[in-house]
């Protein structure tokens, strides 16, 4: 037991320390990242008419299909595009109607 000059006394007015403007900034960035990756805005080229451009669950070919874009479609939100795939074809991500997946980068151009 401490003696009672040395015991700590609860101050009314002690108040938990502030925390730091850029701490809290950077925690809401990190939460926010996948939001805040850039998206871009493609329409379908190249897909005749009457056919449909299939969006993909993976970046692959062989890939089951998960929706499909029309061949006149625009405003097409993009999220990326890669080589890195099993066939090294270029894949995009884009959303499309709700769905979000992959389509192949030849289908595709900036809108």
């Amino acid at each position: 037991m401490l003696p009672p000059q040395m015991e700590r006394q609860p101050s009314p007015t002690r108040k938990p320390a502030p925390v730091k403007r850029p701490l809290i900034f950077a925690l809401l960035l990190l939460a926010a990242a996948p939001a805040l990756a850039r998206q871009e805005l493609y329409r379908v080229v190249g897909i005749a008419p009457g056919d449909q451009l299939n969006i993909r669950e993976r970046p692959d070919a062989d890939s089951d299909i998960i929706g499909a874009i029309p061949p006149n479609a625009r405003r097409i939100q993009g999220f990326g595009c890669t080589d890195d795939t099993p066939s090294r074809q270029a894949w995009c991500r884009v959303r499309y109607n709700g769905v979000v997946g992959w389509v192949r980068e030849t289908f595709i151009r900036y809108d």
